[in-house]
């Protein structure tokens, strides 16, 4: 289903309920809804407690100092903590502190002063000491610095004077508090005899008796001039004119324990109900019903770098978002607590109309009021005739009648009866359109079709009218009017316009992004904006007619928005409706004003209008919501991320550009968003070039990663804010180290390990072969040495043999050898020993024979004997 249709059955379905609502609600504030202002609350951690706090002082940097329970503590987006040695502080308990904006805080432990601001903290000499007594009066100046009543002089030390300031004390009696005036000598002080003026030579005393109930505090002059001072409980404007605002405030126990001017010359007090803000005579209240969290206490505020309110409770910091730049206009302004449909000035009266589900508001000098005749109607849209009459439509309290309404200047509203126009039928939208040939013609789009009226004599006709392309009964959703005089009509399947002659498509055909259509609205710069789901394009008329001028979608920030409304301003910048938020586009960057912002409500955003001097009425399902330009800042692009310590997984810590040694656990970061204004649509993104180029989110704070392999890395992180919007780029170059066995000089060692390991084992080869050569040699040596042996034994026997072979007398019976000495040795003694032969004894046959002959003839000689 079309999504402007969602929105608009989402918002008469609601009619009934609101209409039993507001039956029941009675008097102002017995049923006020809570949480108009988004007050997002920085708990303290879990154990710590946060007793009376002293008013906080920004650091200039994201962060807060304040006083609670004998300790300076710090608070900013890693927490709060205490100050301590760190910072050079003794870390004895703190018995006097002084904050003052301008100049930080000064504060009083451990018989020394000490001083702090952006720049960090430093002990301050020649401070008198505190006097149990009370005889010394101490108290803060604003725009100066810290001022010490003695002796019957006022000195005051500023944090970037050489000396300081010697004034005779303008009188006697405590003094709470100082200022001065930026731009001359000229000071304000107030104590317990009321009011010292310096203007530069002398003091002069007023006294506050009568004036102001309790005893003074504080005091400031606003960028008007007004001087301002507060009790404990009371709060006045002494200047101008004197007028009491403490009673006016509404708090039912008077206790004020702040008073600030925030940016804009607005002043603040705070008291157990809650805030207050005054702007001039108005007066606004901000306590539970708004979102104010634990405001039933005496907790400070103070203004950030940036402008935003912080308050302090025990519940923790609070941020008060937008600053009431958007507000809801309510019961006390005449306007019911209702949903708001339409929004239009007209030329008539050139006053502001709203169509509400309960009728048609005017707004006059003060107050809203209803117009006759009109109540029990949920109005949807108007327009105005050129005679002056005003017409209007929606749903009327009987579901059978027709759904229009004539509005005729000094009459109550009246509804015609127009012959042909359909009853019990809701009408969407409304366009008068004249000078045309045929006249004045109104213009009604309803559920059922697209209807022409005309009327003479006070007798009205309608007629149905069918465009190209579509069936007579489609649904019209919205119809526009160019300053040439062109309508627009805008139905579920596309775009048409009409310029008195004929009807031309509107689509894709003609340069569109899509034939479907979300919303449309025309800037006074004869514009027209055509919003689609996923892209708008901007419309305009040429020398051949309306085409399309630009075409935003894909990479541009407006694509995606998804607008259902819109108004572009006299400069160019363009304000549209998402339904949940409120979006502006100057051309170079997106603004998304949601409820982190201070836009009060975030659901069922109706309709918009804008004022030449730059103001915004936006309906919605609570009521009308206005916008302030004289409270408007731009909105700030995302933060630039605060880097906690880098971790190398071993328990130490690294800087960009470090060398980190591989380990297994790896490295790992701490990123941090600051305390910033819309702190909640803030998302960090994080990725590690060298390892991934895609961006992911972080959920939490820390991000790690384990067993990185070695290279060169550069962790990159962001705030990205939900508009798409992204913050500066934190850029932490940072290069692991290979592991140990894979560094240069271990590859040289083991180069080294191998080329000496390679050396050893031909050493050891060559020592092996040269024992082997020594084996050899001495085997060679000794083999040579035996045969030199057995040579010798072989030629002393081949001497000896060749003896044997000369002339040797042998016994020619016994064969005994006769030797060189004469002596007979047996043959065989003589072979041994001059050859290597080993005989051996044995018989012949011719021998065995004869012996055998022997044998016998002996037995046969002893037989016969």
């Amino acid at each position: 289903m079309h999504q402007r249709l969602r929105y608009l059955l989402s918002a008469i379905c609601l009619v009934p309920q609101w209409i039993l609502a507001v039956a029941l609600a009675g008097p102002l504030g017995a049923a006020d809804s809570p949480g108009k202002f988004d007050f997002h609350t920085f708990p303290p951690a879990p154990g710590q407690v946060l007793g009376v706090a002293s008013r906080p002082l920004s650091d200039g940097r994201g962060g807060f100092w304040f006083l609670n329970q004998g300790a300076i503590w710090r608070f900013d987006a890693g927490g709060y903590r205490a100050l301590g040695k760190a910072e050079g502080f003794p870390g004895a308990p703190v018995d006097v502190a002084h904050p003052e904006p301008s100049s930080g805080m000064w504060f009083h432990a451990g018989q020394a002063w000490f001083h702090l601001d952006q720049s960090g903290l430093r002990p301050v000499p020649g401070l008198p000491e505190p006097d149990p007594d009370d005889a010394l009066s101490f108290f803060a100046v604003r725009n100066e610095g810290f001022a010490v009543v003695r002796e019957g002089r006022l000195r005051i030390f500023g944090s970037g004077q050489a000396a300081p300031v010697d004034l005779p004390a303008p009188g006697p009696g405590r003094w709470m508090r100082g200022w001065r005036d930026p731009q001359s000598k000229h000071r304000l002080l107030v104590g317990d005899a009321g009011l010292a003026r310096w203007d530069g030579s002398a003091w002069r005393l007023q006294p506050l008796k009568g004036l102001l109930a309790g005893r003074p505090q504080d005091v400031v002059r606003d960028r008007h001039g007004a001087v301002w001072i507060r009790s404990d409980r009371d709060l006045i404007r002494a200047e101008p004119a004197f007028k009491q605002f403490g009673s006016r405030l509404g708090f039912t126990r008077n206790s004020f324990v702040s008073l600030e001017l925030d940016g804009f010359g607005r002043v603040w007090t705070n008291g157990p109900e809650g805030l207050a803000c005054i702007d001039g005579e108005e007066v606004w209240r901000i306590g539970e019903r708004e979102g104010l969290y634990g405001y039933q206490g005496y907790w400070p505020i103070a203004f950030d770098a940036s402008g935003t309110l912080w308050t302090i409770s025990a519940s923790g910091f609070q941020c008060l978002k937008g600053g009431f730049l958007w507000r809801i206009l309510e019961e006390p302004h005449g306007l019911p607590r209702a949903m708001m449909f339409t929004i239009r000035r007209l030329r008539r009266d050139h006053g502001l109309y709203v169509g509400t589900h309960d009728g048609l508001y005017r707004q006059g000098a003060s107050r809203w009021e209803l117009i006759p005749g009109t109540r029990g109607w949920a109005l949807f849209s108007m327009s105005e005739r050129a005679n002056g009459d005003i017409w209007t439509c929606g749903n009327p309290p009987n579901p059978q009648d027709q759904a229009l309404l004539c509005i005729r200047p000094g009459q109550p509203a009246q509804q015609p009866h127009i012959q042909g126009f359909p009853a019990g039928v809701w009408v969407n939208a409304l366009k008068w359109t004249e000078k045309w040939a045929d006249g004045d013609t109104l213009w009604c789009g309803t559920q059922k079709g697209l209807y022409r009226v005309r009327g003479e004599g006070g007798r009205w006709a309608a007629e149905r009218v069918t465009l190209p392309g579509q069936d007579a009964a489609a649904s019209i959703w919205d119809l526009q009017r160019t300053g040439d005089g062109t309508l627009w009509v805008l139905t579920g399947q596309g775009l048409f316009s009409h310029d008195s002659r004929a009807w031309t498509p509107f689509g894709r055909a003609r340069g569109l992004i899509a034939d479907e259509v979300a919303g449309l609205f025309a800037g006074p710069d004869g514009a027209l904006w055509v919003c689609h789901e996923h892209g708008i394009s901007s419309l305009k008329l040429g020398p051949k007619g309306w085409a399309v001028a630009e075409r935003m979608e894909k990479d541009h920030p407006l694509a995606s928005i998804g607008a259902v409304d819109g108004w572009s301003d006299p400069r160019g910048g363009v304000w549209m409706l998402t339904g949940s938020d409120v979006v502006h586009w100057d051309g170079t960057r997106v603004e998304r004003h949601t409820k982190a912002f201070g836009l009060p409500i975030d659901n069922n955003l109706s309709g918009i209008w804008g004022e030449p001097d730059g103001r915004l009425w936006v309906g919605s399902i609570s009521g009308l919501i206005s916008f302030d330009p004289r409270f408007y800042r731009p909105i700030p692009g995302p933060p630039a991320l605060v880097l906690g310590p880098a971790l190398d997984g071993g328990g130490g810590t690294f800087l960009p550009g470090g060398r980190v040694p591989y380990r297994r656990p790896g490295v790992s970061f701490s990123l941090q968003l600051p305390l910033t204004e819309g702190i909640e649509d803030l998302s960090v993104q994080t990725r590690l070039l060298g390892l991934d180029e895609a961006w992911r989110p972080l959920k939490g704070s820390e991000l790690r990663y384990p067993g990185l392999p070695a290279g060169s890395y550069v962790l990159e992180a962001r705030a990205a804010r939900r508009d798409g919007l992204m913050g500066p780029t934190l850029s932490f170059p940072f290069v692991v180290m290979p592991p140990w066995y894979q560094r240069l000089w271990a590859m040289a060692a083991l180069a080294l390990l191998a080329l000496g390991a390679v050396a050893l084992l031909l050493r050891w080869r060559t020592l092996a072969l040269q024992r082997d050569r020594i084996r050899l040699a001495q085997l060679v040596e000794d083999r040579t040495s035996d045969l030199v042996t057995a040579n010798a034994s072989l030629e002393s026997a081949l001497r000896d043999m060749k003896t044997l072979k000369g002339l040797v007398p042998i016994c020619s019976y016994c064969k005994k050898i006769r030797d060189d000495e004469g002596f007979w040795t047996q043959l065989e003694q003589v072979l041994a020993a001059r050859t290597e032969a080993q005989l051996s004894h044995g018989i012949c046959p011719d021998c065995a024979t004869l012996v055998m002959e022997e044998f016998r003839a002996e037995n046969k000689n002893e037989g016969l004997a």
